[in-house]
């Protein structure tokens, strides 16, 4: 994409992406503006699991979003094939770079919406690799889901109905307390 004006800005921008070599990480995406009034780095992400990213208009505007994934449950509850890595949207302001707005493009961000809660909602017991008895890593996906698209209630209503453990008030605040302070999270 570098050469490509990504702002609608009248002006290229630099695009550098990263890769460690490392399995599953660390992929970094960081992308520079050439405007001579604003010539400073518009976004800057890594090191993450997520790859390098894409960049599309997806409102037809003439600015380009930028899509990615949280990566902060990898490995934390599942082994990583299982590890949940939500959709996010980034969207440019000039004022502020790059900034979470998946609340905005909930359309994009839910393609799996079905495939999630199918997995939520036949969800075994450690089927897929969880070591303490739950349903976490199928249960996740669907609530990462809605509260990245600001749909909190009903994620937390998808966690009520579809998880098992008996920790569910120690999960949903271990959820919240890294999803909230996430900087890929737009209440």
């Amino acid at each position: 994409m570098t050469g490509q004006d990504l702002t609608a800005d009248g002006y290229p921008e630099v695009v550098v992406e990263g890769f460690t070599g490392g399995a599953h990480c660390c992929f970094s995406t960081h992308v520079f503006s050439t405007a001579p009034t604003n010539t400073q780095e518009i976004l800057a992400l890594g090191p993450s699991q997520c790859g390098s990213g894409s960049f599309e208009d997806l409102d037809n505007d003439g600015v380009f979003e930028f899509l990615t994934c949280e990566d902060r449950f990898g490995y934390l509850y599942c082994p990583y094939a299982a590890s949940p890595h939500p959709a996010v949207v980034l969207h440019y302001s000039a004022e502020s770079g790059y900034q979470p707005a998946s609340p905005d493009f909930a359309g994009r961000v839910l393609l799996d919406e079905n495939v999630h809660l199918q997995l939520a909602q036949n969800a075994v017991v450690g089927e897929m690799g969880e070591s303490d008895g739950t349903n976490k890593c199928a249960v996740l996906p669907i609530v990462l889901d809605y509260l990245y698209t600001g749909q909190t209630n009903l994620a937390w209503t998808m966690l009520d109905s579809y998880y098992i453990g008996t920790d569910k008030t120690e999960f949903q605040t271990a959820i919240a307390d890294i999803v909230f302070n996430s900087p890929l999270y737009r209440p």
